[in-house]
């Protein structure tokens, strides 16, 4: 897929969210985007090929040659590494919130009021009491990323994140607070449980 058409499926991406969305079931959500995408993919590949040069075009036998076939297969490569990187950003960034998520189980505390007793700062901090809460004292397994951005989505003053995967894998690169094995199944790791449970609200410095 050329760059041109790169950027015309992530120019739909927003679309394709809305409607993925109106689906209930996770597991269609995810196969309704997968089929999109899949769709789009086949729609490139049976575009018309370029036609072929004429044989008194102006390409020398240099340029004709097997290193440059080598070349041409290394720059084919290089493309396909960055559309596969751009539309599995895409694809991350579309994550479909989970729509029943309740955030104010019956006989446990809201995330309102946990969030208000922990006080996290930053996205990174947030990420890691989203998914704490709903391992621990929500009981939810397995916490898939669409349980992550329903969390944002739910909370208020709480920005959604622009690109689920990436900041919970950056949170568990650099703060070694979440379990990203599995996107579709995230924990916290025990150095997580023992930030949540201890190290947070943030502790204030003591003015001299």
């Amino acid at each position: 897929m050329a760059e041109q058409e790169v950027d015309a499926l992530l120019e739909r991406m927003p679309k394709i969210a809305t409607a993925v969305n109106a689906f209930k079931s996770e597991s269609v959500q995810q196969a309704a985007l997968a089929a999109v995408v899949a769709a789009f993919e086949v729609g490139v590949t049976t575009r018309k090929p370029a036609a072929p040069l004429a044989p008194d075009s102006d390409v020398s036998d240099e340029q004709s040659d097997g290193k440059n076939g080598r070349e041409d297969g290394s720059a084919a490569k290089s493309r396909g590494r960055r559309r596969t990187k751009a539309v599995g950003s895409a694809l991350s960034s579309a994550v479909v919130p989970v729509r029943d998520l309740d955030l104010r189980p019956k006989g446990a505390e809201s995330f309102d009021e946990f969030i208000a007793k922990k006080q996290p700062r930053d996205n990174q901090e947030k990420y890691a009491v989203a998914v704490y809460y709903l391992e621990q004292v929500a009981a939810i397994s397995p916490i898939t990323l669409g349980h992550i951005a329903a969390v944002f989505k739910q909370t208020s003053g709480w920005r959604e994140s622009g690109n689920v995967a990436s900041g919970v894998r950056v949170t568990a690169k650099r703060k070694n607070t979440i379990n990203t094995v599995d996107l579709n199944d995230l924990k916290t790791t025990p150095h997580g449980r023992n930030f949540v449970e201890h190290d947070l609200p943030p502790k204030t410095a003591k003015k001299a």
